[in-house]
């Protein structure tokens, strides 16, 4: 009995304690600006707890990934036969953020990881707006967007600085789903899929985020709204037809090329032995914010609409197998970064104020654990805080 007391008493000092917090925040967010500054100090909170290793990117071990990239820079339609197992043997249909760099006239190294932190700046302030979009309450808002500060997500320049993009195929991917206009939507996408192929499969993803915002009520979902186009939808489906489209016409006439040899290659060394790491590495791609998709999941299976769970999970699914085959399971996990805003779709319409508030709460919690990175058959580090990198750096 005396148990049952104890329980009782901690379980009402938590409840307290995350009252408080939640109070603080809603103080905080009826400032004036709160929500236009939020998104800056997450990308602060980003780079303090979690600083890319850039004097590592000079180095001769990163040149092949650099080399490709400033390369094509300066002309995109240049096909370069690379190493097969070299990540620059990858890029050639990855030319959005070198594309880009080259309107604007980037083409050094130091330029290009400039580039990759003002994309990062603007990941944040988009991330902020569409949590602001999706949900009524402005506390769920600001407790996730702090949240994304403490994820891969949000550190994902600690994996860029090697030559890598994703910063930019994240930043399209949310451009995306923000977008008003059906044709920016399409663009976004479209830019997104020429940053990482791994962007279109997530747009799976995206497609049923659509699906549920089209929706007044979840109880009103049928597998036929699969269906029932807006234009948002159509845009999807128009980024895959004219992405394939610009591929194949690229492959014909310039000769871009993906070589595969260097995935079969890996694949066969490794015989299946990084499935050890595949439930680590699939945590760390959300971390804490899979809580909104397994709370989301359970949420659709009481409903009974278990087609569209079925739906979310073969769109995740896809996901997870995609990472688990290459090297850098982290990052390709993280490509599950629409269903947190699906997610959070379905819990607007179907829960109150409060509860949203303790789960926004809990995803922040559970990812102010330090951000890991996993990747080959056993390989798993660690994002440094600034105070120690600029220590390392200076040594």
């Amino acid at each position: 009995m005396e148990l049952n007391r104890t329980d009782m008493h901690l379980g009402h000092i938590l409840v307290r304690c995350a009252d408080g917090i939640i109070g603080a925040t809603a103080a905080l967010v009826k400032k004036r600006y709160a929500m236009v500054v939020i998104p800056f100090f997450a990308a602060v909170l980003s780079l303090f707890f979690a600083f890319p290793s850039y004097d590592v990117a000079s180095k001769p071990e990163m040149a092949h990934s650099w080399d490709a990239v400033l390369l094509q820079s300066h002309n995109v339609l240049n096909a370069v036969e690379y190493d097969p197992a070299s990540h620059a043997a990858n890029i050639a249909f990855r030319f959005t953020p070198t594309l880009l760099g080259g309107l604007l006239g980037i083409h050094t190294l130091k330029a290009f990881l400039v580039f990759q932190g003002v994309a990062l700046i603007i990941l944040f302030v988009l991330i902020g707006r569409l949590f602001q979009r999706l949900v009524t309450d402005n506390v769920v808002a600001c407790l996730l967007t702090l949240a994304t500060a403490f994820v891969f997500i949000g550190n994902v320049l600690c994996s860029d600085y090697r030559g890598f993009f994703d910063v930019f195929a994240f930043l399209f991917l949310v451009a995306g789903m923000l977008a008003g206009p059906s044709i920016l939507t399409f663009l976004f996408l479209l830019l997104a899929y020429f940053t990482d192929e791994r962007a279109l499969i997530a747009s799976s993803l995206v497609y049923l985020l659509f699906v549920f915002a089209n929706l007044r009520d979840l109880t009103d979902l049928k597998f036929k709204h699969l269906f029932f186009f807006n234009k948002q939808m159509v845009a999807v489906l128009a980024s895959w037809v004219v992405y394939f489209g610009i591929r194949s016409y690229l492959s014909h006439v310039f000769g871009f090329r993906t070589n595969a040899t260097g995935l079969t290659d890996y694949l066969a060394l490794t015989q299946g032995r990084q499935i050890n790491l595949a439930p680590f590495a699939m945590w760390t791609g959300l971390e804490g914010f899979w809580i909104l998709v397994i709370v989301a999941l359970f949420v659709l299976v009481y409903a009974r609409k278990y087609s569209f769970a079925f739906l979310y999970i073969l769109g995740m699914g896809v996901i997870i197998f995609v990472a688990v085959c290459v090297f850098d399971m982290t990052r390709s996990m993280a490509y599950l970064l629409p269903a947190i805003f699906a997610s959070l779709v379905v819990l607007q319409k179907t829960q109150t104020e409060r509860t949203l508030r303790y789960i926004a709460l809990g995803v922040l919690v559970v990812c102010l654990f330090p951000t890991y990175y996993a990747g080959g058959t056993s390989d798993i580090s660690v994002f440094y805080p600034m105070p120690m990198q600029v220590f390392r750096m200076m040594r």
